[in-house]
This record gives structure tokens, sequence and C-alpha cells, in this order.
């Protein structure tokens, strides 16, 4: 069966927006739990999807920012809301004040769980690995156990984070595009990879995978990078030939589809990036920004984020109005990863 079969499938696209009951229309996150729910993180808050209905739980300050849901320690759902960490009692089903040990706030741009107890966090220039403490309120208070900052000398903010598909590395980007990499069994020696940018760049979410590093921004398309031969390439639009183009410049997600191919979320539909099976550091692309035929005419292109989940399933939250269908959830035929079509079914 030919690579285009990682197009959407028409008869097995579903679309939910707020006529559906969404929060709001824009998608600005997706996670699915461990018991099976999806949620949204929206402009007004979170919404929860079981495959029927939707439940919202709204944040009342103002127009949320959320980015980075995480499940972490046992029944909370950890995010990024405008650059502050923040979290929601799955039990509870309540938002929780995230604080540190004195109270305060704490300034995010992204997390990962170390443990049941820990939890790394950028903020600023620093990377901290944070306790949860004990807290008789209802809040999730850490406490800072390490700090590591000063990479290669440079003090420019830390914007991004992931750990490596096999969980060893822990991999930062900073404002200026550089990679950090570090060892989780020894983070006091750095890899520093300079990309060459002397301008900050607007950095929308990081993924490492078997050595590959995708940096996916706003206006400079997708930045990557082979940790093993490394070699970087520019992804983008408008570029010759049109097997290297990306559907649009401002890239704000890439999700691993197989052991070669992955899909980008850009901001005019989305494109399939293959690597070629004897180069690894070849990329072709296929660009799926056409929404001439009846059905995809419903299909918002303003494609915001993505994920792909242990069902075969790809869900892509997009940023439109009301008469859109807002997440679009869509199965993959494919004799690569060798799935059947498959519904959302708990």
């Amino acid at each position: 069966m030919p690579d285009a079969c990682y197009a959407f499938l028409e008869k097995d696209v579903h679309l939910l927006n707020m006529q559906n009951g969404l929060a709001d229309n824009t998608i600005s996150a997706v996670y699915k739990d461990k018991e099976g729910f999806v949620w949204f993180g929206t402009r007004n808050g979170l919404s929860r999807y079981d495959g029927r209905q939707i439940t919202n739980f709204e944040l009342k300050n103002g127009y949320p920012d959320i980015s980075n849901i995480k499940e972490i320690f046992d029944g909370i759902l950890a995010f990024v809301n405008d650059g502050v960490l923040s979290a929601f009692d799955l039990k509870e089903e309540q938002f929780l004040p995230v604080v540190s040990s004195s109270g305060e706030a704490i300034a995010s741009r992204g997390l990962l769980q170390k443990n049941d107890s820990l939890v790394w966090v950028i903020s600023g220039n620093e990377l901290r690995l944070m306790k949860r403490c004990v807290s008789k309120e209802k809040k999730l208070r850490f406490q800072m156990e390490e700090s590591y900052s000063g990479w290669g000398n440079h003090e420019d903010a830390l914007v991004a984070m992931t750990y490596s598909s096999d969980g060893k590395k822990i991999c930062l980007i900073d404002e200026k595009g550089r990679i950090i990499l570090l060892d989780t069994t020894n983070l006091k020696s750095p890899r520093i990879i300079d990309l060459g940018y002397t301008e900050k760049i607007l950095v929308n979410s990081v993924l490492y995978d078997d050595g590959r590093i995708w940096i996916s921004t706003t206006s400079k398309g997708i930045i990557y990078y082979n940790e093993r031969t490394g070699k970087i390439k520019n992804l983008t639009y408008g570029v010759n030939p049109a097997s290297d183009r990306l559907s649009h410049t401002d890239v704000f997600s890439v999700i691993r589809l197989n052991e070669n191919k992955y899909l980008a979320a850009t901001w005019n539909g989305y494109t399939v990036l293959t690597i070629d099976r004897n180069n690894q550091d070849e990329i072709s692309t296929e660009v799926y920004s056409n929404t001439s035929s009846l059905m995809h005419r419903n299909l918002e292109t303003r494609m915001i984020s993505a994920y792909y989940d242990s069902h075969g399933i790809l869900w892509i939250g997009t940023d439109g109005g009301v008469s859109f269908g807002l997440i679009c959830v869509c199965s993959f035929i494919t004799v690569f990863i060798k799935t059947d079509i498959m519904k959302f079914v708990l």
C-alpha cells in the first residue's frame, strides 16, 4: 500500500467543536490519560472527551494559553498555562494551584516527570528538579532539589524540553535555538549544539526520537538535527525542490508515526515527513492542505497541536471559527505499523 495512505480517510474523520460541547474552538493541546479520556487545552480551560460526550472545566482567570499537558504522579494532570505551571486533580475534578515551597507560583515553559515524587521543570534559564511536598491545603506544592544553568556561559531562556525516546537523555532548547543534551545520570556534562542563530526564535515544541531532533518554530519551519551524523536541516515553505517543502512556515508540533515517518501540524494543514531508509539525512515531504472535497471543506487547516495515541488515532487541534470542526480524529491504514482502522472506543 502506498505511503499516501497517511492522508486523512474521509469516512473515518470525525469533527468536534463548540457545537458538540467543546469549551472553545481553539485547541492548543491534546493529551490522552491512563483511563482513556482525551483532554483538550482551550482558551476557556480544559475539555474532556470520553468518546461520547464532552465535559468542560473552566479556568476563570482571563484567557488560558494551555500547553504541555501531561499526567504526573497519581491522578494529577499537569500543564503550562501562559508560562505558569498548573494542575488539575483528576479524582476531585478541580484545578489545583501549583506553588513553590515559599507559596509562589512557578514560572515554566515545560515539565517532565522523573518519578512518583519528582519532576523536571524549565524556568527562565534554569533546569530545576522539583520534589512534591506534603500539603494540607488543596495545592500542589513543590520544593526545589537541584538547579542547573549557565549552559556554555549563556544565559538565554529555555523554551522547550523533552526526553529522548529511550528516556536516557533530556533535550533542552533555548530561545536562540541551541540544543542542550543531558545524560540523566550526569547532568553536569551537557552537550551543546549551536545551530548558528544569533537572534531569538519562537520555538513551539521539540521532539527527540531515535537520535533525531525536530524543533517546531514559528516563521522558521522545522529545524532538524541528526545526532548520529551531525547534519542540520531546515524544512520550510516555498523552497525547491517541492519534495522538501512544508505546508507552512509556522509549525506547532511534530509527532512520530513510525520509525521513519513523522507528521508536522502547521498553520496550513499538515505535512508528512519521511526519512530515507538508506540515508538518514534525506527527508522527503508530502503536503496535505487540500480542502476541495465536500467533507474536507469542514476541516480547519490552521493546525496548532497534534497527538497520536496508542490505538492509532491521530488527534489534531486547530484554530478557527465555530463553523469548522476543530478536532480531527482519524485513523491510518498502513503496512508500516500494521494497524487497522480503529474507532475511538473506550
